[in-house]
C-alpha cells in the first residue's frame, strides 16, 4: 500500500484523520464542559449567606412547590423537615440531610464548598422548627441539552468533513464513468483529463490514452 502524499490511500487516510480528529475533539470539549464546576463563583464566606437566601426564598413555613420551582433551576439537592414537613428532591437526599450534623462544617482548598465529613457537601440552614439542607453545588444539571447539542453537532461536522473529502478524492471516477457511457454509445467525448498525481488520476490519464488510441484505431478501419 502506497502511502506517499499524492497517494489515494494517504488522502483516504487523511479524511478520515480529519474526521477522528473532529470526533475526538468534540469529545474532549464535551467531557471539558461536563467536568463538575460550581454553579455560582462565591467563596466560601459567602456560601452561607447563599443559602440562607434559598431558605427565604423557600419560606417559612417552607412551601414545597417554591422548592420544586428551585431544584429545576438550579440543580440543586434540596432537603426540607420540620413539624409534619419531611420533603426532599431527591428522595434519597432527605436521610443524607438529617444525619448531617448541623452547623458543623469542612473546608476544602477551593474554598468553594463546606463538607460533611463523607465528602459531599451539605449545608443546613435552620429557621425555627425548619431545616433547610441544600447540596450539589454544581452546573451539571444544566449542560445536559448543552451536551447534546455539540455532540450531534461535532457528529454532523465530522460526518460532512468526511463525505467532502472523501467526495474530492473519487471524484476523478465520476468522469471516468461518464467517459465510459458516452463511449459505449460511440459518443466521442471529451477526454477525463484528470489533474493530480494519485493513483485515480494516473488511471484517468492512461484511459484517456487508451481512448485516443481506440479512436484512431477505429476511425482508420
Amino acid at each position: 500500500m502506497n502511502f506517499h502524499p499524492h497517494s489515494v490511500y494517504f488522502k483516504l487516510f487523511l479524511a478520515y484523520g480529519v474526521a477522528f480528529f473532529v470526533l475526538a475533539m468534540g469529545a474532549l470539549l464535551i467531557r471539558e464542559i461536563s467536568t463538575t464546576q460550581p454553579n455560582y463563583e462565591i467563596s466560601q464566606a459567602h456560601l452561607e449567606t447563599y443559602v440562607r437566601f434559598l431558605a427565604q426564598s423557600i419560606g417559612d413555613p417552607p412551601q414545597e412547590s417554591t422548592a420544586i420551582k428551585l431544584v429545576k433551576k438550579t440543580g440543586l439537592h434540596i432537603a426540607l423537615w420540620g413539624p409534619n414537613l419531611e420533603w426532599s428532591s431527591p428522595a434519597h437526599f432527605l436521610a443524607q440531610a438529617q444525619a448531617h450534623p448541623t452547623g458543623q462544617v469542612f473546608a476544602i482548598p477551593f474554598g468553594l464548598y463546606w463538607w460533611k465529613d463523607s465528602g459531599e457537601a451539605i449545608l443546613t440552614v435552620v429557621q425555627g422548627p425548619y431545616h433547610y439542607s441544600f447540596s450539589e453545588f454544581h452546573a451539571d444539571h444544566h449542560l445536559s441539552p448543552w451536551l447534546a447539542g455539540i455532540a450531534a453537532l461535532t457528529l454532523v461536522l465530522a460526518l460532512m468533513t468526511s463525505f467532502i473529502l472523501v467526495r474530492l478524492i473519487l471524484r476523478p471516477l465520476k468522469f471516468m464513468c461518464q467517459t465510459a457511457i458516452h463511449w459505449g454509445a460511440h459518443d466521442w467525448k471529451p477526454r477525463v483529463a484528470p489533474a493530480g498525481k494519485d493513483e485515480l488520476a494516473l488511471l484517468g490519464r492512461t484511459l484517456d490514452q487508451m481512448a485516443d488510441q481506440i479512436e484512431k484505431d477505429f476511425q482508420a478501419s
